[in-house]
C-alpha cells in the first residue's frame, strides 16, 4: 500500500511539474499583456503578438519556449513587425521533428542578449541554412549561448553560424565545427574584434580550417590508392598522436555528444 501511495505522489508531483512548464492560450495572452504593460506599451497589437506565438506552437515549438521568445523581443523593444518576422524565421528554420525546441531556445536567449533586430532576422536565416547543411541545431545553439556570454555581437553570430554549417558541409562532424568555430570567434571577440571585422575574422580562421580539412582528405585518397597502412592514416587525421581522431580543438565550454548528425 505504501508503495502504490509513493508511486501515485510522484506521479503527482511530475504532472504538477509539467503543468509550470506548459501554458495554454489564454495564460499566454495574459502574459504577453503583462510585458507589454511592463514597457510602457499599448495592449492593442497584443493578438498580432498571440499570432506569432500560436504559429511557433503549431510548428512544435514548447509554448514556454514560443511565449518566453515574444517576451524577450519586446522587452528587447523590437517593434510588433520585427517580432513577427522573428517568429516567421523561427518556423522557417523548423523543417525537421525535434529542433523546433533548439531553435526557439536559441533565438530566445540570442534576443535576451540584445541583438539588433535586422541581426537577428540574418541569423535565424543563417540556422536554417547551417541546419539544411545537415548542422546540428543542438550544437548550433550551445555555440550562440556561449558566444552570446562572451558578447560576441550581432554579425559575429551570423558569421559563426554559417561557418558552422559550411565546416559540417566539408566533413567536419557537428561537434567539432561547434568547437573549432566557438574559439575562433572568442578569440576575436577577446582581441576587441566587432561588427563585420569581427564576421571576416571568423570567415578566415574557418577557411583555413577548410582548406586543411580538404588537403588532409586529399592525402588520405592517395594513401588509399598506394595501399597505406591505417595507423598511418591516423597519423595524418590527427597530427598530435597522443590525442583520439576526433578530439578536436576543444574549447572547455558547452557540452555535446560528438555524433555526426543533427542530434
Amino acid at each position: 500500500m505504501k508503495k502504490i501511495m509513493l508511486v501515485t505522489l510522484i506521479a503527482a508531483v511530475m504532472a504538477a511539474g509539467t503543468a509550470v512548464y506548459a501554458i495554454d492560450e489564454n495564460g499566454a495572452a495574459n502574459e504577453i499583456e503583462n510585458a507589454l504593460k511592463a514597457k510602457g506599451l499599448s495592449t492593442e497589437n497584443k493578438e498580432k503578438l498571440m499570432f506569432s506565438f500560436k504559429a511557433m506552437v503549431k510548428k512544435g515549438v514548447p509554448s514556454d519556449e514560443a511565449l518566453g521568445l515574444v517576451k524577450a523581443a519586446v522587452q528587447n523593444n523590437y517593434s510588433y513587425a520585427g517580432i513577427e518576422a522573428v517568429a516567421n524565421k523561427v518556423c522557417n528554420a523548423v523543417s525537421e521533428e525535434g529542433i523546433a525546441k533548439e531553435v526557439a531556445e536559441m533565438a530566445r536567449e540570442t534576443l535576451q542578449s540584445r541583438i539588433k533586430e535586422k541581426d537577428m532576422e540574418k541569423l535565424m536565416q543563417a540556422v536554417k541554412e547551417a541546419i539544411g547543411k545537415d548542422a546540428s541545431a543542438k550544437q548550433l545553439r550551445i555555440m550562440v549561448r556561449d558566444l552570446c556570454q562572451a558578447e560576441c555581437d550581432g554579425e559575429g553570430l551570423v558569421a559563426a553560424v554559417r561557418a558552422a554549417g559550411d565546416l559540417v558541409e566539408n566533413g567536419v562532424s557537428p561537434l567539432e565545427a561547434r568547437k573549432a568555430v566557438s574559439v575562433a570567434a572568442a578569440e576575436a571577440v577577446k582581441k576587441g574584434f566587432k561588427g563585420e571585422e569581427l564576421a571576416n575574422k571568423v570567415q578566415d580562421r574557418i577557411r583555413e580550417r577548410i582548406r586543411t580539412q580538404e588537403s588532409v582528405s586529399e592525402q588520405l585518397r592517395t594513401m588509399d590508392r598506394t595501399g597505406m597502412p591505417e595507423e598511418v592514416k591516423d597519423r595524418i587525421k590527427t597530427p598530435d598522436a597522443t590525442k583520439p581522431a576526433d578530439a578536436g580543438t576543444g574549447t572547455g565550454i558547452g557540452d555535446g555528444t560528438g555524433n555526426k548528425g543533427k542530434k
